[in-house]
């Protein structure tokens, strides 16, 4: 992302200041990063998921059911 990473974004969403109308949206994220403890530090910042990249479409595509039925 151009101004900010993910992470960032993540912050902001879930910030109570924020003027996003549904903080608790579900945030999955999709990255390239598969060291050790990068899951559970997405899951730290209030990330829902957390999906490797190269992308196994029919891995998101269960990511986004799960969560969108959570939502």
């Amino acid at each position: 992302m151009p101004v900010v990473d993910g992470f960032e974004a993540a912050r902001r969403i879930r910030c109570p200041s924020s003027l996003v109308r549904d903080r608790k949206i579900p945030i999955v994220a999709t990255t390239a990063h598969v060291q050790e403890g990068y899951r559970q530090r997405c899951l730290d910042i209030g990330m829902h998921d957390y999906i490797p990249k190269p992308v196994n479409p029919d891995a998101m595509y269960a990511k986004i059911a799960q969560w969108a039925m959570d939502a």
